[in-house]
């Protein structure tokens, strides 16, 4: 009878340690998981094993897939930049909103300060040079990151 008992307490716990949903990631990667929320572009869960809490960042997502209902949510779209054209669909990304995209080795800095011309106004065309850049080499995102007053630094994402 313990055994019985046992067995019917061990299953009954198995359903809340069980991942409620699949995460879709764009590079084809599947993570079992167990959603909690979705805000600035981060989506919050953990993963079942433990109790802590992760993010990923929606760009890395295609799609949220709950395993109870088998309804399956577009997270976002894959982005393809095909040259120096796509410029435009470079997105400019806040560093925390990088978890879960591969950095690649294309870092780039570049002076803030442009003699006679405001600052805003060169941060415009930095960051119009950098989605050039990326889109000629293919890159959807960048990651910008003030170094001090006079120079940034820039990171290149893909998935």
């Amino acid at each position: 009878m313990k055994t019985l008992l046992t067995f019917f307490c061990f299953s009954l716990s198995m359903a809340f340690f069980a991942q409620s949903h699949v995460l879709v990631k764009h590079n084809g990667e599947k993570l079992n998981v167990n959603y909690i929320k979705t805000d600035n572009n981060l989506m919050y869960f953990n993963t079942g094993k433990d109790q802590v809490e992760q993010t990923i960042s929606t760009f890395a997502v295609a799609e949220l897939i709950n395993t109870a209902t088998n309804a399956t949510t577009k997270v976002s779209d894959k982005i393809t930049v095909n040259g120096e054209q796509d410029y435009h669909k470079v997105i400019v990304i806040a560093p925390n909103a990088t978890t879960g995209l591969t950095s690649t080795a294309n870092d780039s800095k570049f002076v803030n300060r442009v003699k006679g011309q405001t600052p805003l106004a060169v941060q415009q065309q930095n960051i119009t040079a950098l989605k050039r850049k990326a889109a000629k080499e293919g890159i959807p995102f960048v990651s910008l990151a003030q170094n001090n007053r006079t120079e940034s630094s820039a990171t290149m994402y893909t998935y």
